[in-house]
């Protein structure tokens, strides 16, 4: 007994780091439920805590920190000093951009890396497991939402989750945001799934996965749903690829499958997502229909009762007038233009914001340099009349917030993550999972020139980017150390 205690507090003590992290993600998303509650707490008990543990594991484990750490805490370090230059000396107006950029920029980015030597592939799936369980959990409950009608709220709630504008909204978080986060989930359930070897797990992991693709495709992001298109579309590609490092001989008739195979699923998984939007909004109306129906025999008189069952079936919608028959009107829809791919105009959009920040470096030279505060650059797109708070670009986002030398050091930061991503994805020793794993950092990265997250929002998409992408970095490290000779195919 003793031994197993022992053992226990070893195992706790080594991976006291990786079991804060997994508890602050499970609070950060609690707060999507009650967000005017987020900021007390974050004051009074996540700062002190989250700076606490980032400093013991500079001291305990500075040897551990990953490769393009410094250009992470130097951009962190940057953005700070802009918020003091441009000034906001006591981060009155930042100090929730501020701590959102630490924990994802900082306090993520190392939790894998500074697990010791063996400890890092297990504890990287037990981090994606609990956010994948925790987008999963969020996902089932959208999709009742949708099936029934009926918004979502606790006692704890002062947000809820809800069908508005055709779209699905989780709290006070907007659909692309929503959607971001699901892509995130849906990523790292892929990846237990390419890494487990038990057939009940890779049942329960692919279950997951086709619902957290149907909670996507009900956001209506079409970023979001051709994001999971392509995460699904890497996975085919690498299956079909993997065991090509095998041999040189006709390697390339390999990719050239795998290739095909990779635009083939795209396309197919992005056109069923938003087919399944229509079906589910199909399932909506007729059990909001079935709902009103079932309420208004129940409550009403029985002369009305029985009127109902006596009139002719196209009569019966006009007897029965209930508050549900409104449910069916909040079935989401995807419109024509979007089944059909064909729907350019929010990218239109996004152009007139970017002219905004544009125009705003035009007129504030000066921002070039020492960057604008997070509250200043939230304001920009009101300028033009929109009500959105960022610039739908993360690397003008962060012109904007940290000038050139913020844009550089984060642009160092993805170089290096990407040299990483490189080798892990076409490295011999390489296995399926990380080939997988490597690219999403990649596709994350590309969907940052439409969108600010998952890599620049300060929310937990933007954490669980970086903790891939220190993980990225350090499987680099471990398969491919920079002695080695052989860190990449020859046949490439």
């Amino acid at each position: 007994m003793l031994n197993r205690v022992k053992r226990l507090t070893q195992w706790a003590q080594d991976r006291w780091y990786l079991l804060f992290i997994s508890l602050l993600l499970v609070m950060r998303v609690f707060f999507w439920f009650s967000p005017s509650h987020a900021e007390k707490i974050n004051m009074i008990y996540l700062w002190p805590a989250v700076i606490a543990s980032a400093v013991l594991m500079f001291y305990s484990r500075r040897a551990l920190l990953p490769k393009g750490f410094a250009l992470s805490m130097g951009a962190v370090l940057w953005l700070f000093l802009s918020c003091l230059i441009n000034g906001d000396a006591y981060l009155i107006y930042n100090r929730t951009f501020i701590l959102g950029v630490f924990i994802s920029f900082i306090s993520f980015l190392i939790v894998i890396p500074t697990l010791h030597a063996g400890q890092r592939a297990g504890g990287f799936a037990m981090l994606s497991l609990v956010y994948g369980v925790l987008m999963l959990l969020l996902a089932a409950l959208s999709i009742g939402v949708v099936l029934t009608g009926t918004p979502f709220s606790t006692p704890l709630s002062d947000e809820r989750i809800h069908v508005s504008i055709n779209r699905l909204f989780l709290f006070r978080y907007h659909p692309n945001e929503v959607g971001s986060a699901f892509v995130i989930g849906l990523y790292l359930l892929m990846y237990l799934l390419l890494r487990s070897r038990a057939i009940l797990y890779k049942l329960l992991l692919a279950a997951g996965v086709l619902i957290l693709s149907l909670a996507i495709a009900l956001t209506g992001s079409r970023t979001a749903i051709l994001l999971a298109a392509c995460g699904i579309g890497f996975a085919v590609f690498w299956l079909v690829c993997h065991h090509a490092f095998e041999g040189k001989s006709r390697v390339w008739v390999k990719w050239v499958i795998g290739t095909v195979s990779m635009l083939a699923v795209t396309l197919i998984v992005y056109v069923a997502l938003t087919f399944s939007v229509g079906v589910i909004s199909n399932l909506s109306s007729l059990t909001a229909s079935q709902r009103a129906a079932e309420a208004a025999i129940t409550q009403t008189p029985a002369d009305t009762a029985e009127a109902i069952a006596q009139a002719p079936a196209d009569t019966v919608e006009t007897i029965v007038q209930t508050p549900n028959d409104t449910a069916a009107d909040n079935a989401v829809h995807m419109d024509e233009s979007r089944i059909l791919l064909k729907d350019i105009g929010t990218f239109n959009m996004r152009v007139e914001i970017w002219q905004t920040g544009l125009t705003y470096l035009a007129e504030n030279p000066r921002a070039l340099l020492f960057g604008a505060p997070d509250h200043v650059v939230a304001r920009i797109p009101s300028s033009v009349g929109r009500s959105e708070f960022h610039m739908h670009n993360a690397y003008l986002e962060m012109l904007l917030l940290g000038g050139i030398p913020g844009l550089l050091l984060y642009l160092g930061f993805l170089f290096v993550v990407f040299r990483s991503c490189l080798q892990l994805a076409f490295g011999k020793r390489s296995h399926l999972e990380h080939r997988f794993l490597a690219m999403l950092p990649v596709l994350i990265a590309v969907n940052g020139i439409t969108e600010i997250y998952p890599l620049f929002s300060g929310n937990v998409m933007d954490m669980m980017y970086f903790a891939i992408s220190g993980a990225v970095i350090v499987f680099a490290q471990e398969l491919y150390p920079p002695a080695s000779k052989r860190s990449l195919d020859p046949a490439l």
